[in-house]
């Protein structure tokens, strides 16, 4: 269960109360050794939150999956994570996740999943700064991780490949997602290699470097008798993940 609000811009962060919140309100146990088992219960010594290592973004948001794993038994855990961000065009931002177990706050439920949007790209951290279960002193777990996600915008690629005797002419096309249009538009620049594979094999050889010009384009002429399929890769760089395209029609 994790959540988040509307933060700065069109960011969310946590739909509930602080870690001092956390701390003062919703320890309802006796203090105890951290880890120590309460009758009825196993001890409680990790919490952590999973989320993708990277995240492919070609929306205005996208939601994203996470999960909290614990071995408490009990259904009074509460942890918290935050990771320092940067939103385009505003700066530096916190983007927070909480999680809560039905027993640490009744009252609230917390389903509302976390989102990222197209101006906040880059690698994040989500460290720990919350957790308690009953029993448990402050913070209650000895383990709590801090997994890294890497945010960056997406791209897509494209072959065709046509034949004129024995003179084949391949095009290769390279997209990009552009936060200013929140669409895809020419990857400019872009730097790939176009590959071939005899028809009806498997292992791709490199044929010729690419670099995508100002139309989205790259164009390669050779001669060749032999019925080849075709593909592009490029490769990611800084906040843009690279594609490949599947492979063209055998020519």
């Amino acid at each position: 269960m994790i959540t988040s609000r509307a933060r700065t811009g069109s960011l969310r962060t946590l739909a509930t109360g602080s870690a001092a919140m956390l701390g003062l309100t919703l320890i309802a146990a006796a203090p105890a050794t951290a880890g120590e088992a309460q009758p009825g219960q196993t001890p409680c010594t990790y919490v952590n939150l999973i989320v993708p290592q990277t995240v492919r973004v070609a929306a205005r948001t996208v939601t994203i999956p996470q999960a909290v794993r614990t071995d408490c038994n009990t259904d009074e855990v509460g942890a918290a994570w935050s990771a320092a961000i940067t939103v385009a065009g505003r700066g530096a931002a916190t983007d927070k996740v909480d999680y809560w177990t039905p027993g640490m706050n009744p009252i609230f439920t917390c389903f509302d999943p976390v989102e990222v949007t197209d101006q906040a790209v880059g690698a994040r951290t989500y460290r720990p700064s919350a957790s308690t279960y009953p029993g448990g002193s402050w913070p209650g777990f000895d383990k709590q991780n801090s997994p890294t996600m890497d945010v960056r915008l997406g791209s897509v690629s494209y072959i065709s490949a046509y034949r004129n005797g024995t003179k084949v002419s391949v095009l290769a096309r390279s997209y990009r997602w552009w936060q200013s249009t929140h669409a895809y538009g020419v990857w400019m620049g872009a730097q790939g290699q176009i590959q071939y594979r005899k028809a009806g094999t498997s292992t791709w050889r490199p044929l010729k470097n690419a670099t995508i010009g100002s139309d989205g384009r790259y164009w390669y002429s050779y001669t060749t008798a032999e019925r080849r399929e075709y593909r592009v890769v490029f490769g990611s760089v800084p906040y843009v993940w690279g594609s490949g395209s599947t492979a063209s029609a055998a020519v």
